[in-house]
């Protein structure tokens, strides 16, 4: 995949000559203190992280698969998974979500493991790591009001070189066809910008011209989820990011999201993360004190 546009800062997108669009949906850095168990996760695209300080301990329903400081794990999408420092000292961690116009069926724990298995027989996927622990000595010398700075500066490089891993590593994965992938990134921008009013299924049929019931079908063979439960985790992902990086209140953040009432979205909340908002909200306040 060679790039062939500059980054832009307005869309987020960069333009290949497969033809295909890709996107750094989300980046950022975040460090675990000893012992500390983060939240579950499943993202709508790929998402790569990188791992400094002390080896993370990543879980996948009963599976388990440990990253050694200075290396990273490529995480499908649609994987359900947590991350645990197992101490002693604390883990810094980067997070990359990306997606592009194309990708995998749903995987399961056994093809992660191969996966990662893949990339870590590669000399390019040492190349990238080496330059992420760069990047890192950079960070701390900058201080934190720097770190966003240096990892913006890095965009390109960084969804480069995330889109070469994925390509060494998807050989033998079954691909779904880039009409249904496009699908179902335009069912995700109708979603997230109607969080607010809480759209249907069927509107949602009516939008991309498929029956309700050929969509129904369709949202559990590329995502293993129903219509429900994929629009209950694109809420919970989006209502993360905003109490740890706004200055928005619960009551707001539940607003914005179509909850009513804010007891029922933090009922919803504890359930799909283990722990309340305002859990999340003082463990930002902590981080930006300064405090470990």
């Amino acid at each position: 995949m060679a790039l062939e546009e500059e980054y832009n800062m307005l869309n987020k997108r960069v333009h290949f000559q497969n033809p295909m669009f890709a996107s750094l949906d989300f980046l950022g850095y975040v460090e675990y203190e000893s012992g500390e168990r983060g939240l579950p996760h499943r993202y709508t695209g790929w998402c790569y992280n990188y791992v400094e300080g002390n080896r993370g301990i990543y879980r996948f329903g009963d599976r388990e698969i440990t990253v050694e400081p200075g290396s990273g794990l490529l995480i499908p999408p649609f994987l359900p998974h947590h991350l645990v420092n197992p101490g002693p000292g604390n883990m810094q961690l980067i997070y990359m979500g990306f997606s592009f116009g194309g990708g995998t069926a749903p995987v399961d724990g056994d093809d992660i493991l191969k996966i990662n298995e893949t990339l870590r027989e590669s000399c390019y996927t040492k190349a990238f790591h080496e330059k992420f622990h760069g990047l890192f000595r950079q960070m701390r010398l900058a201080g934190r009001k720097g770190e966003e700075e240096l990892l913006a500066r890095q965009r390109v490089m960084i969804l480069e070189n995330l889109l070469k891993l994925y390509d060494f590593s998807h050989g033998g994965q079954k691909q779904i066809p880039d009409s249904d992938a496009f699908l179902l990134q335009d069912i995700k921008n109708i979603i997230t910008h109607n969080f607010s009013r809480n759209i249907s299924l069927e509107e949602i049929s009516k939008a991309v011209y498929i029956s309700p019931r050929k969509l129904t079908s369709k949202f559990l063979e590329l995502t293993g989820m129903s219509f429900k439960e994929y629009t209950q985790m694109l809420k919970m992902e989006q209502a993360s990011r905003l109490l740890y990086s706004s200055g928005k209140s619960v009551s707001e953040i539940a607003e914005e999201l179509g909850f009513c009432d804010i007891h029922y979205f933090s009922r919803r909340f504890k359930m799909y993360y283990g722990c309340p908002p305002n859990a999340l909200r003082a463990k930002k306040h902590r981080e930006g004190a300064g405090e470990t």
